[in-house]
C-alpha cells in the first residue's frame, strides 16, 4: 500500500495530530535554527546562553502546542468524529434518536445545522413513509393473503430455486419434513429429502417442452421415518440457468404401509389356498379312500387361519381411507339437512369423531330413507360411549331384515364417490351397523365411530411472515465466499450463557440460542434455542446473571447433542456474536466430542463496532444498542434469544455503515478484523 493509499485512510483526529505535531517539530527546528545562526555570529561565553535559551523555548513551545491539541482534540476533533458518526447512522442505519448536542457545544453553528440536518431527515422519511403507506398495506395485506392461503392448504408446499435451494415453504411442510431447526428459508431442499428423485424429476421437466407440465414422485426423508408424495411443476424466473421449482408434499408412509399389508395378506391368501387345495386333493386322491379325520382336520386348519386373517382385515380396514376431526354437531346437522327432515329429534354431545364428514353423513341418511315411512320421524343421538363416539337412530316399528340391510349396504354410497358402497364405508371406518329392537316397538340403529385422539402439537393459528422471500428466486447465491457481498450472504447470530467465564477452566454452556438472517432480513420464526446441561453445578453468582439454575436444565442435552444440532441449524451461514472468542471457545472445546467442526468465518461485533466508530469508543452490548437504536425489552438482557436478537439487529444496522465505509464483501471485512485484533486485545461483554 503506497503512502497516498495509507494517509487517505487517516482519520481526522490523526490528521490533526500530525498537525500539531508538525508545528511543533517546525517550531523548535526553527528556534534551532535561529539560535546555530546567533551562535555562528557570537564570540565566546554569550553563545552557552543563547543554547540554553533556545532549548528552554523549545520546550515551552511544544509543551504549548500540546496544550493546545489536546484542547483542541478533545473540543473539535473528537466532537467532529462523534458527529460524523452520529450522522451515518441516522442516515445509513435509520437511527431515529436525536442527536446529543453536549459533545458538539463548542463547534458553534456547526452542531446546531447538523441536529437540524437530523431532524429533517427524519421529517423527510416520515413523509416519505406516509406517501408509501397505502402500497405497503396493499402489499402486506396480500402477504397476509398468500400466507393464509398456505396454512390452509392440507398438503405441504415448498419453492425452491433452479439450484435447490428453499424461497417458500408452508407451516404444513414443517411437520413433514422435520423439526422446525431443520427447515429454513435459503436452505438445501437435499437437507430434508433424498437427493435422487427430486434431481431425476427436476431434470426431465427441465428438457421438456410443456411449461405446465407436472410429475408425481415418491421420496423419502433423509431419516427415512417418511415417505412423501409430491408432486413437482416448474416456475418461471428472469435468472438464467436452471428455473425453480414447486413441490407439493403429502404423507403417504400409512398408506404404503397399508397397502403393503393387504398385497402380503393376498399373497398368503394365494399361497394358503394353494396349499390347502394340494393337501386336499392328495388325500382323496387315495386309493383306499380320504382319510375324513385327516381331511377334517385340514379343514379346520383352514378355517382357524381364515379367522386370523379376518382379524388381520378388521385390523388395517380404512388405514388408507382419508379420515380428519369432525364436530358431532356438524355432522347432526349435515344429516338433517341431507334427509331434509326438519321435525327430527337431533342430540348431539360436545365430541370430535375420526371419520370421513361425508361419508358418515350418506351412510345414516340413506339408514333414514330406507326405514321410511313411518308415522313419527326418527329421532339422531350422537354420544360418548367410553372412547368410542356412538350415533343413533331411533324410530318406530320393527327394524329391517338383515337381509333388507346387506341389500341396501350393497348400494353406491354416493354418486359423488363413485364405486364406493355403504359396506365399504362401513369397513374402511372399521365399523358395523348393529340393530336393536325394544318392547316398546321402538327400534335403534347404532354405529360406532372412533374418537379423534390428536397425535401432534396443532399448527400456528397464525401464519409466520418469514416462511418466504421471492426475492431469493433472484439472487440465488450458494455458499460462503470471501468475494461475495456482506448483504448477499446468510448470517447465524448466536449467544452463549455460560457457567462462568473461563472455559479452559472448567465452565460450560447453559444456554445456546441463535437467529437467522437471510437476504438481510432477520428471521424471527427460524430461530435455535435450547437449555445445556453443562455437566456440573451452576455457581449461585451465574444464576443471578441469566437467571438459569440446576432444576432447570436436568432434563435438558449434553454439550454435544446441542452442538450437533446447533451445526445443523448453522450449516451454509456465516457465524455472528458479540465477543465472538468467547462463545467459540466453548463451542471448540468439544467439537470432537461431538463429531462435528465450525469451520464457517466468524464475524465479531465488538470488531465491527471498533471498525465503525473507533477504538476509543465503548464496544459492549448495551453501549452499542444504545449508539445505533437497538432496544431490548426488559429482562431480555443476559439471556440467550435476548441476547442473540439484540446482536443480529445490531449487525443489521453495521451492515449499510460497513458498505459505506469500503468493507462491501465478506473478505475486506475479514482482513480489517485481523488488524484490529492486533489492537483490541479485550472488551467487556
Amino acid at each position: 500500500m503506497s503512502l497516498a493509499e495509507l494517509a487517505q485512510r487517516w482519520s481526522l483526529r490523526l490528521r490533526l495530530l500530525l498537525f500539531f505535531l508538525a508545528i511543533g517539530v517546525g517550531g523548535i527546528g526553527l528556534i534551532g535554527l535561529g539560535l546555530w545562526l546567533g551562535f555562528s555570529r557570537s564570540a565566546g561565553d554569550p553563545g552557552s546562553g543563547f543554547l540554553i535559551a533556545g532549548i528552554a523555548a523549545g520546550f515551552g513551545l511544544f509543551g504549548l502546542v500540546a496544550g493546545i491539541w489536546l484542547l483542541f482534540d478533545e473540543n473539535v476533533a473528537k466532537p467532529i468524529e462523534r458527529l460524523s458518526v452520529d450522522l451515518r447512522a441516522r442516515t445509513l442505519a435509520g437511527v431515529e434518536e436525536r442527536l446529543d448536542p453536549q459533545p458538539a457545544r463548542y463547534l458553534g453553528d456547526l452542531g446546531e445545522a447538523a441536529t437540524n440536518l437530523a431532524a429533517e431527515l427524519a421529517q423527510a422519511r416520515g413523509t416519505l413513509a406516509r406517501a408509501v403507506a397505502s402500497e405497503t398495506e396493499r402489499i402486506a395485506a396480500e402477504n397476509f393473503r398468500l400466507t393464509s392461503i398456505l396454512h390452509d392448504v392440507p398438503a405441504g408446499v415448498i419453492l425452491c430455486t433452479g439450484t435447490h435451494r428453499i424461497v417458500l415453504y408452508s407451516a404444513q411442510a414443517v411437520p413433514l419434513l422435520g423439526d422446525a431447526g431443520a427447515v429454513g428459508l435459503d436452505r438445501k431442499i437435499f437437507g430434508l429429502l433424498r437427493e435422487e428423485p427430486i434431481r431425476l424429476a427436476h431434470e426431465r421437466l427441465s428438457r421438456s417442452e410443456d411449461p405446465d407440465k407436472s410429475i408425481d414422485l415418491l421420496c423419502a426423508t433423509l431419516d427415512g421415518k417418511r415417505v412423501l408424495h409430491s408432486q413437482m411443476r416448474l416456475v418461471s424466473s428472469d435468472m438464467p440457468g436452471a428455473p425453480g421449482y414447486v413441490l407439493t408434499l403429502r404423507d403417504v408412509t400409512p398408506d404404503l404401509e397399508a397397502h403393503i399389508r393387504r398385497e402380503r395378506m393376498l399373497r398368503e391368501i394365494v399361497a394358503r389356498l394353494r396349499e390347502a387345495t394340494t393337501t386336499l386333493n392328495s388325500l382323496l386322491d387315495q386309493p383306499q379312500g380320504a382319510d375324513l379325520a385327516s381331511v377334517s382336520q385340514e379343514i379346520e386348519r383352514l378355517g382357524q387361519w381364515a379367522e386370523a386373517l379376518s382379524a388381520g382385515l378388521d385390523t388395517g380396514r380404512g388405514s388408507w381411507w382419508s379420515l380428519a376431526p369432525v364436530d358431532a354437531g356438524e355432522i347432526a346437522e349435515a344429516i338433517r339437512q341431507m334427509t331434509g327432515l326438519d321435525a327430527m329429534t337431533v342430540t348431539a354431545e360436545p365430541l370430535e369423531l375420526h371419520c370421513d364428514a361425508y361419508a358418515i353423513t350418506c351412510l345414516i341418511a340413506g339408514a333414514v330413507r330406507h326405514i321410511q315411512p313411518h308415522t313419527q320421524p326418527p329421532s339422531l343421538v350422537i354420544r360418548r360411549e367410553e372412547q368410542m363416539g356412538v350415533i343413533e337412530l331411533g324410530f318406530d316399528g320393527p327394524p329391517p331384515s338383515e337381509a333388507e340391510l346387506e341389500e341396501w349396504l350393497s348400494q353406491r354410497l354416493s354418486e359423488g364417490y363413485g364405486l364406493v358402497t355403504a359396506r365399504d364405508a362401513l369397513d374402511h371406518h372399521g365399523s358395523e351397523l348393529e340393530l336393536e329392537s325394544s318392547a316398546n316397538g321402538r327400534s335403534v340403529l347404532r354405529l360406532t365411530i372412533p374418537l379423534f385422539q390428536p397425535e401432534r402439537a396443532p399448527l400456528p393459528a397464525e401464519p409466520r411472515p418469514e416462511f418466504f422471500d421471492f426475492d431469493l428466486l433472484d439472487q440465488d447465491v450458494t455458499g460462503v465466499d470471501a468475494d461475495c457481498p456482506l448483504d448477499a450472504l446468510n448470517y447465524i447470530v448466536f449467544d452463549t450463557e455460560t457457567t462462568g467465564l473461563f472455559p479452559d477452566r472448567g465452565d460450560e454452556i447453559v444456554q445456546l440460542s441463535a437467529f437467522r438472517i437471510v437476504n438481510g432480513r432477520l428471521l424471527t420464526g427460524e430461530t435455535f434455542d435450547t437449555l445445556v446441561h453443562p455437566g456440573r453445578a451452576i455457581p449461585a453468582k451465574s444464576t443471578g446473571i441469566h437467571g438459569i439454575t440446576d432444576a432447570m436444565v436436568a432434563d435438558a442435552p449434553d454439550i454435544a447433542e446441542a452442538s450437533r444440532r446447533f451445526h445443523q441449524f448453522a450449516q451454509d451461514a456465516v457465524l455472528v456474536a458479540h465477543n465472538a472468542p468467547f462463545d467459540m471457545a466453548f463451542l471448540r472445546r468439544h467439537e470432537v466430542r461431538a463429531g462435528v467442526s465450525f469451520t464457517q468465518p466468524v464475524l465479531d461485533t465488538v470488531l465491527l463496532s471498533a471498525i465503525l466508530f473507533g477504538l476509543t469508543a465503548e464496544h459492549s452490548l448495551d453501549a452499542i444498542a444504545a449508539r445505533l437504536g437497538v432496544r431490548m425489552a426488559p429482562g431480555a438482557r443476559h439471556t440467550g434469544p435476548g441476547d442473540a436478537e439484540a446482536t443480529a439487529r445490531i449487525f443489521l444496522k453495521m451492515l449499510p455503515l460497513l458498505r459505506q465505509a469500503g468493507f462491501a464483501t465478506l473478505g475486506q471485512t475479514l482482513g480489517e478484523f485481523r488488524r484490529y485484533r492486533r489492537l483490541l486485545r479485550s472488551v467487556d461483554r
